[in-house]
């Protein structure tokens, strides 16, 4: 319990609001540069859709563990030894925060007549892995029968379909990424799937040891 450690469980809270407020910072300079150079050329709608989706389920699941009574008498049913969830509320500041930074970053492709590339749109696979989750989820609000299948499950669907997404999203970032410095898809398709701060598009530069173009791999460095 954490009456029991109460330096340790101060030191958690220090950490976890730590932790917000750094990794909160992060999401800031990409929103501004894109304002100031009304642009968002070099970005991946994909990148910043799962954003959202991801940091939606997230701060769901949060609110969930939080405030819902149901839930909350579930997870201690199922783990009396631990009856109280981890989730804290830098959790839900976190997750709520990162969600609002994400869809105003993603409506900075839509709504303000930024300059963006004609290529510049969800993709079909990241659009299926979308649907896919949702699809899991719907699914797993059905199967609730308050025994073998309770509102605690639905809630850690939310954390699957969060970890699946993303996981499949930077996956075929990296596949296409590499893919694309042996020269066997275009660096266009790679800005599609992924997030680059700047990727050079001039393949006819020095070659590495393996027959590939470096140059662009520079690029990579701001990815995530």
């Amino acid at each position: 319990m954490a009456s029991d450690y109460p330096l340790l469980h101060a030191l958690s809270r220090l950490l976890g609001w730590s932790y917000f407020l750094c990794w909160g910072i992060s999401f800031y300079p990409q929103l501004i540069h894109n304002y100031q150079r009304k642009s968002v050329t070099g970005l991946a709608v994909d990148y910043f859709t799962i954003n959202v989706f991801g940091f939606a389920c997230y701060t769901v699941s949060c609110l969930l563990f939080l405030f819902s009574p149901l839930v909350r008498e579930e997870y201690a049913r199922r783990h009396p030894n631990a009856p109280e969830p981890t989730v804290r509320g830098n959790d839900l500041a976190f997750a709520a925060h990162a969600l609002l930074i994400s869809i105003a970053t993603l409506c900075q492709f839509y709504f303000f007549n930024y300059t963006r590339n004609a290529s510049q749109r969800l993709s079909g696979p990241m659009a299926a892995i979308i649907l896919g989750s949702l699809a899991t989820i719907a699914i797993s609000c059905t199967l609730v029968n308050g025994a073998n299948w309770t509102w605690l499950d639905v809630v850690r669907r939310f954390f699957i379909s969060l970890c699946g997404a993303l996981f499949c999203s930077r996956s075929r970032f990296w596949f296409l990424a590499c893919c694309a410095r042996c020269g066997r898809v275009s660096w266009t398709r790679v800005m599609r799937c992924g997030t680059c701060r700047f990727i050079s598009t001039d393949l006819s530069g020095p070659k590495d040891g393996m027959g590939c173009d470096p140059a662009p791999a520079a690029g990579l460095a701001g990815y995530g």
